[in-house]
């Protein structure tokens, strides 16, 4: 009979860890390139015209403020900082990896701070957030911030080599039409590689940057429509 049992016990658990399996996600890269070849487009002035790049992205939540949850004598407390998803489980729960510096323990009883072991930050399917993790055999409470302020889905992975070049439309003056060129890296422009260019229409529609060719069809000093027959070359 107890081996009947401990049979059934065994089954009710793994049937239970099935229907909550946490699947791993993988990392990804964004290809940008845009707009359309050969398709009017209309932009306003200080809008991007091209814009070509490779970004790495992730799944993930950036926290706006700093979570707590309150403890009186032990309190949780995560900063503000990006979290990488990690998994999801059939429940639609999505748990998110904090860095460990960010997330830890105040020992209001020693006056020290401790570090929490199997860390997450969870977000429910009813869209709740949560912290997982123990310290000391204590775990944590329920968060206290009402409402607080985050945003989940791709987020740019800083540690990876992002790199993005765009032609940005700067007006009309006569015949006269101006752009500026910017690199991004990592999100950042890129520190002398922004440079301001400009074109008489008088000599030619067709204008060419960095191997870029674009067939001005208008242009003022509000709006432009154009089509871009060649974008910026293709790299790794």
């Amino acid at each position: 009979m107890k081996y009947k049992l401990a049979l059934v016990v065994m089954a009710l658990f793994i049937t239970g860890c099935a229907n909550t399996a946490r699947i791993q996600m993988p990392p990804r890269v964004e290809f940008i390139d845009a707009p359309q070849l050969n398709v009017e487009t209309i932009s306003e002035v200080g809008d991007t015209l091209v814009e070509k790049g490779k970004i790495y992205t992730f799944e993930g939540i950036e926290l706006f403020e700093d979570l707590t949850d309150g403890g009186a004598h032990r309190e949780y407390v995560m900063q503000a900082h990006k979290l990488k998803l990690s998994s999801k489980d059939s429940d639609g729960n999505s748990y998110y990896a904090p860095n460990p510096t960010h997330y830890y323990v105040i020992d209001k009883t020693f006056g020290f701070r401790g570090y929490v072991s199997s860390p997450a930050l969870v977000l429910t399917s009813g869209g709740a957030l949560k912290f997982e993790g123990t310290y000391d055999l204590s775990s944590a409470g329920v968060i206290t911030n009402i409402n607080p302020r985050y945003k989940s889905g791709s987020i740019i992975d800083l540690k990876q080599p992002n790199f993005k070049q765009s032609l940005i439309y700067n007006g009309k003056q006569g015949s006269v039409i101006k752009f500026t060129y910017r690199e991004y890296s990592n999100d950042m422009i890129r520190s002398g590689f922004t440079q301001d260019v400009q074109y008489d229409l008088s000599e030619s529609n067709v204008i060419g940057f960095k191997g870029v060719r674009i067939e001005v069809i208008h242009a003022s000093n509000t709006q432009i429509v154009y089509k871009v027959l060649k974008s910026f070359p293709s790299y790794n």
